[in-house]
């Protein structure tokens, strides 16, 4: 196995940089920030000292950027373990990973976190949805079946309530319903869709002012459409969304409390695009073709909003050399034309924002291994991709969902070794933002 360096590196960088700052100490208006900015009066002022003083300016920032080097360049160098979490890198989380079951199938995962620091995960195993949770003292509850269902989603309102939606089959036809957690159990399912036809894979979002909203697909009038769902006091009230035939939606709420809904629709050539629509309440724009590839189906979005209510989309489009990894991104009715992330062949994407919406980030899988690429809200240059794990492992798929802080709950399954099983593994990233800037120039994580 290559050793991993990483930590008695920091430790040096940290005992060294100490020792550097006593020196600094008389060069106090100089500061050093993650952007790597010094005043300008200072600069200027500098210039009519002494060339020394400058010399050691210099050896400043150029320790500063030596420090950089292990972790910009590569998170983990890819080994032979046998044990999957050994290919990680330790200093990417704050706690050793941990397994939370073993499935008998690969399954369908769901996690959500709640401000007091409670994380909720949910999936689907044959039909069947089960739950556990990790509680404000960090102790896992054991995994409970809750209900038999399909896709769920789960969504956390303004108080800290966990929402769930899921599909079920009642009497030969499939349901949206909704519940609630109350902290120790899910309270009975509501029907939110009242429809003919069968629904299915619903998405749950909350708004700022607390209100819930639900997205599906519905076979109503013989074809998938897009249905919408809100909660007016105990009343859930839908309607299809105007133009929208397609299936796979997903539900974002921004600052202002404008719904964006994504899906993926077949175009006049019979291929699928990403489609986007906004509106408040039942009030609804037209919609928007984001992927507009005529050549090529667009398909499996996901979408995040930022802090400054900007809606990012990511989506796998067909390729010569298999599913490439494409984004947009777009405010109101104006979208930036789409640009790859990845190369294919692609799969397992993954979509989340962390530090209240400040960053966004985007990981997906490959055969050499996993990535992540993310970018700040303000700006529009994604980093360069960085190999987070280099893995042999088959049936590896992730989840990622943000705390809204500088971290990420990670969600992972590996097939075991004897093949006939799912491990479903749990842990807490550092954000890339504190690994690189936090932890490798100041120190102090």
């Amino acid at each position: 196995m290559a050793p991993l360096v990483h930590v008695w590196y920091t430790s040096s960088v940290k005992w060294v940089w100490r020792a550097l700052s006593r020196a600094f100490y008389r060069f106090k208006h100089i500061f050093v920030c993650p952007a790597f900015m010094i005043r300008a009066d200072y600069m200027t002022d500098l210039r009519r000292r002494r060339p020394l003083n400058r010399i050691w300016m210099y050896v400043g920032l150029l320790f500063v950027l030596v420090s950089l080097v292990p972790v910009v360049v590569h998170a983990v160098e890819p080994d032979n373990q046998e044990t999957f979490p050994g290919m990680l890198n330790d200093g990417l989380w704050l706690s050793p990973p941990t397994v939370l079951g073993t499935l008998s199938e690969r399954a369908r995962v769901t996690v959500v976190s709640t401000s007091s620091g409670e994380t909720h995960v949910v999936w689907e195993e044959g039909g069947r949805l089960y739950h556990t949770w990790r509680d404000v003292r960090r102790v896992w509850h054991s995994p409970r079946l809750v209900y038999y269902g399909t896709s769920p989603s789960l969504a956390v309102d303004p108080h800290g309530v966990v929402h769930m939606v899921f599909a079920q089959d009642v009497i030969g036809n499939f349901e949206i319903y909704h519940t609630v957690f109350n902290g120790t159990m899910w309270s009975l399912p509501t029907n939110v869709s009242h429809t003919r036809a069968h629904s299915y894979s619903p998405h749950i979002g909350v708004g700022p002012d607390g209100a819930l909203h639900v997205v599906w697909t519905d076979r109503t009038g013989g074809q998938d459409r897009v249905y919408h769902a809100i909660l007016q006091g105990q009343v859930w009230v839908d309607a299809p969304l105007p133009n929208a035939w397609g299936k796979s939606p997903t539900l974002e709420i921004d600052t202002r409390n404008v719904g964006h809904v994504i899906w993926q629709q077949r175009n006049i050539h019979g291929l699928w695009d990403v489609y986007h629509m906004s509106g408040i309440s039942d009030v609804w724009q037209l919609p928007q073709n984001i992927s507009d590839n005529s050549n090529a189906n667009s398909v499996a979005p996901q979408a995040v909003v930022d802090r400054e209510d900007w809606t990012h989309v990511v989506w796998l489009e067909d390729a010569a050399t298999g599913p490439r990894l494409m984004y947009s991104v777009g405010r109101d009715q104006g979208w930036l034309w789409p640009q790859s992330l990845a190369r294919g062949p692609v799969e397992d994407v993954s979509l989340s924002t962390s530090e209240q919406g400040m960053y966004i980030h985007v990981w997906w899988a490959d055969t050499q291994g996993w990535w992540e690429r993310w970018r700040a809200s303000t700006a529009w240059r994604w980093s360069a991709p960085l190999q987070l794990a280099g893995f042999g492992v088959r049936h590896f798929s992730f989840i990622f969902s943000p705390h809204n802080g500088r971290r990420v709950d990670a969600l992972w399954q590996v097939e075991g070794d004897d093949g006939q099983r799912m491990d479903l593994w749990y842990g807490e990233i550092r954000t890339p933002v504190v690994q690189r800037l936090y932890f490798a120039i100041m120190g102090l994580r």
